[in-house]
């Protein structure tokens, strides 16, 4: 029997995107390598090379460096009319670049989780094949960019029923949304031996563990949300992952002497730290709160991204997984004591997690595309 061909559409703006379309990838290997090739194409990529890594370069530095300019971004792109306008001015490019992949890969269904282009893409897609499915996969919460909204879409892949409510608000029939959750990697599945983890980051096995993430955001304010972690009468581990950024660390670094420390930087086993710590504190990115929500780690989230991360944080709240962080130093200065109410009110945001969480969020997508294929 001829194998079924899987396009997944991302691009490389933020994590949350190649994330969620890397789990997916995961998932629908696992069940059915047997009967599907599946292949992930950043899209952005695919237009040009440079034009994706200039992109990239810029999203990071709005976000680092004057965040209110992507806030104004990204307002003035949440319209309908914008985005139609977007793909309508790169249509030639978008279509000749569509057709080619189309031809490569013949695929049978496609899913995207990047939709900025989506518009375009599903056009060009319904027109050849107009009994074949596209299909979204969502990566945020509540705050819904329209660009989501505009494309001829058959299905939409919400990570909660917070998310579904808003797409109905916005018209989308509710026969289109599927509560399936955020598709995150399927070692959130596995069993971690948390002792040993600990152990082999010199680190005390006994104690409350607090894994703490360097955002893209002011070094100086990551330096004093580091410094505030670790530098006070402590009785448990830290955990700091660097990431890309990687100015940070040579900032930091006389904070690696202090006892129950350990600084990573680029990392590939994030479900295993997750799991094996009690706290996280992060950002509010769509991928690394649903990854906390699935290892059912309560948060405090220090940076939000205007416009897009929001409703993250919204959601968060609502269902008491976390706190936000109050602006300032004000904000870096209560740490301490937000550390210390997380550890006595645990019981409380284990039993708030354990209802919101979806670990296996991406084998239930790759059933369901299996379904529709």
């Amino acid at each position: 029997m001829k194998k079924k061909n899987i396009l997944i559409l991302y691009a490389k703006m933020g994590k949350g995107h190649f994330s969620a379309s890397s789990a997916t990838k995961e998932a629908l290997e696992l069940l059915y390598g047997d009967k599907m090739n599946v292949v992930m194409v950043d899209f952005f990529q695919l237009l040009s090379k440079s034009f994706s890594k200039t992109t990239q370069k810029m999203y990071d530095s709005s976000v680092k460096f004057i965040p209110s300019f992507y806030r104004a971004f990204f307002e003035l792109s949440d319209k309908r009319w914008s985005i139609k306008f977007l793909n309508a001015i790169n249509y030639i490019s978008l279509q000749s670049a569509m057709k080619k992949l189309l031809k490569e890969t013949e695929p049978d269904i496609i899913i995207s989780t990047f939709p900025i282009w989506d518009y375009a893409i599903a056009q060009v897609w319904k027109k050849k094949h107009p009994g074949s499915k596209f299909v979204n996969i969502i990566t945020d919460s509540i705050s819904i960019h329209k660009a989501w909204l505009i494309a001829d879409c058959d299905y939409r892949v919400v990570p909660n029923e917070d998310t579904a409510e808003v797409l109905i608000q916005e018209g989308v029939p509710r026969n289109q949304i599927k509560i399936l959750g955020f598709p995150v990697s399927l070692d959130f599945i596995k069993e971690v031996d948390k002792k040993q983890v600990l152990k082999n980051l010199n680190l005390n096995p006994r104690l409350y563990t607090v894994l703490l993430f360097a955002t893209m955001g002011n070094d100086k304010r990551n330096m004093k949300i580091f410094e505030k972690v670790i530098n006070n009468k402590r009785d448990y581990n830290v955990i700091g992952v660097m990431g890309r950024n990687k100015s940070l660390l040579p900032k930091i670094e006389h904070l690696k002497t202090q006892k129950n420390v350990a600084f990573l930087e680029w990392v590939n086993n994030i479900p295993e730290l997750m799991k094996t710590s009690d706290l996280i504190i992060t950002k509010a990115g769509g991928a690394t709160i649903m990854e906390c929500i699935a290892a059912k780690k309560p948060m405090i989230i220090t940076q939000i991204i205007p416009g897009q991360e929001e409703g993250n944080a919204i959601l968060i709240e609502k269902h008491n997984l976390g706190v936000v962080l109050k602006k300032g130093n004000k904000g870096i200065d209560e740490l301490p004591s937000l550390i210390s109410n997380f550890r006595k009110e645990n019981q409380k945001y284990s039993s708030a997690l354990k209802e919101e969480s979806k670990p296996r969020a991406a084998i239930k997508i790759a059933e369901f595309i299996n379904s529709i294929v």
